[in-house]
């Protein structure tokens, strides 16, 4: 616990975290005054693990407050319980690692900023995710990066809002509010939980109905469409997603990451001619654009070297196509630049073992595809399954 200096609270709601939720708390309490930890109801051991957390950690307060049917209205409850200068805001699944205390205690020594942005880690094993990066620790193969205010000072008009995906920026916005970004990653877990623990299909029903409320009581709220969009994509529902994320680009154009889910569910659906008819806007929901017109025009596969440094999964799309069209001037180092950042998770030998199953090349594809499944690609199964 910081015993010099503004003081802290970790705020925390959470319902069944028993599995996540003692390295959550444990991951920061080191640097905060207190811990308000709020139960929506939990039937796991959660509460079991809060109060032997109690027993030991007198700053951990523990709080079971029925589930209102919204984020915000329970985030705002636990701020309203805390007491310290500021709040750092986790989920049951979250944690902060020990090298980066230091950082956030000098951050908030700032008399000058009422908020920071911090980096949220989303570990995934699904490179196919928009926004994959290949991580460099033991959680996952990779992550998607967003960005979220969680590290604020508590004052009266900072509150959450939204009851799906709630963000406390519109309140910073609405109080003229200084910000910084600050590298202090998140590391969330919860993308791994739900597939480990087969938790997705009632988690991804769960938002969807909260999502279903939220643009029907706001119809017009392009962010409440794009979020529902997001759900709706990953239960594999992408004909409906690709309506949701095309309404909120029409009502808010400005937004670029609308365009981008907007081309990915075209892109996913291998809808090329409307790839190919859409007007573009923003330069990175061009990458399918080209990806759509390189099925047919290998020529195009130079165009797609610019997106390299804004999607990972760029070099196993170009890889592939280079396989697909026969590209010998470029499929060496296209396999060299996919491997660096692939190679030990099998989808470089799948690709290549794929191509040659369809061109009948099948002793090389076979020997391809049991290296990918060795190295743990679940894809590689359902091609050797078609070989047989």
């Amino acid at each position: 616990m910081t015993t010099e200096g503004p003081t802290l609270s970790l705020c925390l709601i959470f319902k069944n975290e028993g599995l996540y939720l003692r390295d959550a708390v444990e991951s920061v309490l080191p640097i905060v005054n207190e811990c308000i930890l709020v139960d929506s109801g939990s039937s796991d051991n959660s509460e079991k693990i809060v109060r032997d957390l109690e027993t030991y950690h007198p700053e951990v307060k523990y709080f079971l407050r029925p589930w209102p049917g919204d984020f915000s209205n329970q985030k705002n409850f636990a701020i309203e319980q805390a007491t310290s200068d500021w709040i750092l805001f986790l989920d049951g699944d979250e944690r902060v690692f020990k090298e980066d205390h230091a950082r956030l205690l000098e951050a908030i020594k700032s008399k000058d900023f009422m908020a920071y942005d911090l980096p949220i880690r989303n570990y995934t094993n699904d490179f196919t995710e928009y926004g994959y990066q290949v991580s460099e620790n033991q959680f996952a193969s990779g992550y998607i990066k967003t960005h979220l205010h969680r590290l604020f000072r508590r004052h009266p008009q900072i509150r959450y809002s939204g009851i799906l995906h709630e963000r406390i920026e519109p309140s910073l916005q609405a109080l003229g509010a200084k910000s910084l970004p600050l590298d202090t990653p998140i590391h969330h877990l919860g993308p791994l939980k739900a597939k480990t623990h087969h938790l997705e299909e009632a988690r991804y029903v769960f938002y969807e109905d909260l999502g279903r409320k939220k643009t029907a009581t706001d119809p017009s709220n392009a962010q409440a469409h794009w979020e529902l969009g997001v759900v709706l994509q990953k239960q594999k529902k992408i004909s409906e997603a690709s309506g949701e994320f095309k309404k909120a680009f029409e009502l808010d154009p400005t937004i670029e990451e609308f365009e981008v889910y907007y081309c990915l569910s075209l892109f996913q659906q291998e809808n090329w001619p409307a790839l190919k008819a859409h007007p573009l806007k923003f330069r990175k929901a061009g990458l399918f654009r080209y990806l759509a017109l390189a099925q047919t025009d290998a020529k195009v596969i130079e165009e797609l070297d610019q997106f390299k440094s804004d999607f990972a999964q760029v070099t196993l799309f170009i890889f592939e196509l280079s396989l697909m069209h026969n590209r010998l001037d470029r499929i060496e180092n296209d396999r060299e630049e996919a491997a660096k950042l692939f190679g030990k998770t099998g989808l470089v030998e799948f690709l290549e073992g794929s191509v040659k199953r369809k061109n009948g090349n099948l002793t090389e594809a076979i020997a391809l595809l049991q290296t990918s499944q060795q190295k743990g690609c679940v894809l590689a199964d359902r091609e050797l399954q078609l070989m047989k």
